[in-house]
């Protein structure tokens, strides 16, 4: 839904036309092979099996090797060892602040989740990076971040991914009584956290089949314009796009 909001002819080519995409840029690379190293510390954390940071530098090594490729696009006066130490940088961080990961009890990393809304016509879908509680009726709902960006906690506030997450959840759990969003800036070393009313997700919920409307409409007409901005120098349909 983003893609379309940004523009819809990008919407158009990743999920009608399903082009594939004809690049991959190094941050992509940082944060998703920085996302595989810590489902797998979560997931050994569940299991009672616990990687020591340099297991975790080892698996980001391994993921890192796997990754990278010469169809990777540098931007910038960075190199390929600087984003790989940046990614390393990132784990470290992260596992000395957090450590003994006790904070929550985490039940699932890259956890799938798929709710209906619109009396079950329209299904959502996503995944959770990593899913806790706190006690049994208090869900923590966990993102990671690697931009260089940091936005403002007003941004955070107004965030729909996550507030849709929480709308799954507690449509699969109407018994959680509390649930707390919380993102992880890995570039900054900072947690951004924040929380949604049942009004404000009924809110979301609006505008989500608002918006779901507008793509039907806009498949049904054939209409997908360009809207060129900023986001350009970084889609993957840039090289065929005028």
């Amino acid at each position: 839904m983003r893609t379309f909001e940004q523009c819809p002819r990008q919407y158009r080519w990743r999920y009608i036309d399903r082009l594939p995409s004809r690049k991959r840029s190094a941050e992509a690379v940082v944060g998703l092979t920085v996302h595989k190293v810590l489902e797998r510390l979560y997931a050994g954390i569940i299991r009672g099996d616990e990687l020591t940071l340099v297991q975790a530098y080892s698996d980001y090594d391994d993921a890192w090797e796997a990754m990278w490729g010469d169809d990777v696009i540098i931007r910038g006066g960075m190199g390929p060892a600087d984003y790989r130490e940046q990614g390393r940088g990132f784990l470290r961080d992260y596992y000395q602040s957090h450590y003994p990961f006790n904070d929550d009890r985490t039940v699932a990393v890259e956890h799938h989740i798929a709710f209906k809304l619109d009396s079950g016509r329209i299904t959502m879908r996503g995944y959770i990076d990593r899913l806790a509680f706190i006690g049994e009726k208090h869900v923590v709902i966990h993102d990671y971040k690697t931009s260089r960006v940091l936005p403002d906690q007003s941004v955070i506030d107004a965030d729909r991914q996550l507030s849709l997450y929480q709308l799954g959840i507690e449509k699969r759990w109407p018994w959680v009584d509390r649930v707390d969003l919380v993102w992880h800036f890995l570039a900054h070393g900072r947690t951004l956290r924040s929380r949604r009313s049942s009004e404000q997700l009924r809110a979301i919920e609006g505008e989500v089949l608002a918006l779901v409307g507008r793509i039907e409409a806009a498949a049904k007409a054939d209409d997908h314009p360009l809207t060129e901005g900023t986001h350009c120098r970084w889609c993957d349909y840039a090289s065929i796009c005028h």
